[in-house]
């Protein structure tokens, strides 16, 4: 009986193929594209397709593991003789022959490559000091060697780095070697003498390459880490680290679209700062823009920290069960003073409105963000295959009761919520075509978040997987459980 096999290869006009004979005799017919490719051995009575992707999740932590924890989405080629390397590896011949088939044993060719990171690497470039578990730093900086130092710097050696997992390849490196024309950079002390650090933000360009986004100074401090698992990674149980930071005595931003730094040290500046570091890590980029600006922290003792900000400005703290305030309205550039128009805004009729083009014109074109002079995010606009926009409504007390989607003209989600007198959110409901789920937050007595239990359409009755549990320690830093128990 034969069956049908479907699956999505795109457009068959994007495929050039060619004959090819395997070392052990079969000839193939090998199909290649930008995207993926086939290997196809026609049978007789069957037939054979191999399906061979050009993108897909990487483990970069080399845990072993595909698990969302540092995994990268990576893109690579494959040329004609890599194709041909990997339809070699297959022993074809097992297929009719029973001494060679699945219940015996036989040998086969493996396909000898250097893996995709390596690919993505430039062989000249020399960075075997970083280790075998961190190679998903490769290709990040050896972009950012290629597109923005190689073109200044001659015999560039690799001295430290801090880029961090959890974003877009962010962070700095330092490195020493030799300018090839005078520049303006400076360099910085180090173990290793004076040394260059700039700062590496990778993104990708329209064929899912590395591109290297504009190189600054930086400073070679250490990003402050904001929270850890002290569970398993099977069972994480996080711990927002929120007292044990230390008192901040002054704070600079760098800003690298005005290419000016900007400074704060008095009370309620760095107060409503620490508030923003106890609640939540502060964003390091947004989806409209993906550059990032540091932080730099000086703390009472004379220690110092940096932590990544999103270039746009944008920021929000997670308070009573949802992202509240310093938004794209209140954002950490308010706090800093730095002028609005860094953001690109434009004013008309009292409404604010950033825009930001996207490096990655592939999916999202541009963002743009309306704000009234209050600080309320009004409306939010995303241009990729259309237009979609996202609208807020408001209450007296500047809470958002009512959130919006749009997808070209059809309104998708809508969001409501209530809160109590002192702001804290209650009951939110959300609904999507025919789905629905409901959210109801808890609190203790010292008004801190407990508990946030989740319903939707679809669960059984009495189900509580979904519920989020927080507690506290006796130093106040909170922790969060998902799962069934209290």
């Amino acid at each position: 009986m034969l069956g049908y096999v479907t699956i999505n290869a795109g457009d068959p006009n994007d495929y050039t193929e060619w004959q090819y004979k395997t070392r052990d005799g079969q000839m193939l017919t090998i199909s290649d594209s930008a995207h993926g490719a086939f290997l196809l051995l026609d049978r007789e009575d069957s037939f054979v397709a191999v399906s061979i992707a050009k993108s897909g999740w990487a483990d970069a932590f080399n845990d072993g593991m595909l698990d969302g924890l540092g995994d990268k989405f990576v893109s690579f080629e494959l040329n004609r003789e890599a194709l041909e390397a990997i339809a070699d590896s297959f022993n074809w011949t097992a297929l009719d022959d029973p001494d060679l088939g699945m219940d015996g044993e036989f040998t086969y060719h493996r396909y000898s490559e250097s893996n995709a990171i390596e690919q993505l690497t430039n062989p000249e470039l020399d960075l075997s000091m970083i280790p075998k578990s961190q190679e998903w730093l490769k290709p990040a900086i050896s972009a950012v060697y290629e597109q923005q130092i190689a073109p200044y710097i001659r015999d560039f050696r690799l001295i430290d780095w801090c880029i961090d997992i959890n974003s877009t390849d962010i962070g700095w490196i330092s490195f020493t070697g030799m300018p090839v024309k005078p520049l303006n950079w400076r360099t910085v002390p180090s173990e290793k003498g004076n040394v260059y650090c700039r700062s590496v933000c990778v993104s990708t360009d329209e064929n899912g390459l590395p591109l290297a986004l504009d190189s600054f100074d930086m400073l070679p401090i250490r990003k402050l880490d904001m929270s850890k698992n002290i569970g398993t990674e099977d069972n994480p149980d996080w711990i927002w680290l929120a007292n044990e930071r230390k008192p901040i005595a002054s704070a600079s931003l760098y800003v690298q679209q005005t290419g000016e730094t900007y400074t704060i040290s008095d009370a309620a500046s760095l107060e409503a700062l620490t508030l923003m570091l106890k609640k939540s890590d502060i964003n390091s980029f947004d989806e409209g823009d993906p550059r990032f600006n540091p932080l730099y922290l000086t703390y009472s003792d004379g220690s110092r920290a940096m932590i990544f900000t999103a270039a746009s400005g944008a920021n929000a703290f997670w308070q009573y069960g949802m992202w509240q305030g310093y938004q794209y309205g209140r954002t950490i550039f308010d706090l800093f003073g730095v002028p609005l128009e860094a953001k690109g805004y434009t004013e008309h009729e009292g409404i604010l409105t950033a825009h930001m083009e996207s490096p990655d014109q592939s999916l999202l074109k541009w963002i743009e963000v309306d704000f009234s002079k209050n600080g309320d995010l009004t409306k939010r606009r995303i241009m990729s295959d259309q237009l979609r926009q996202m609208c807020y409504e408001y209450d007296d007390d500047h809470h958002c009761v009512r959130e919006t989607w749009w997808d070209g003209g059809a309104m998708t989600n809508e969001i409501t919520s209530s809160y109590a007198g002192d702001g804290r959110i209650l009951h939110s409901e959300t609904y999507t075509g025919n789905m629905w789920s409901i959210a109801d937050y808890e609190y203790d007595a010292e008004g801190r978040l407990t508990a946030e239990i989740h319903q939707d359409n679809d669960d059984a009755p009495g189900a509580t997987g979904g519920n989020i549990y927080y507690s506290y320690d006796a130093e106040g830093n909170c922790r969060r459980k998902m799962g069934w128990e209290k």
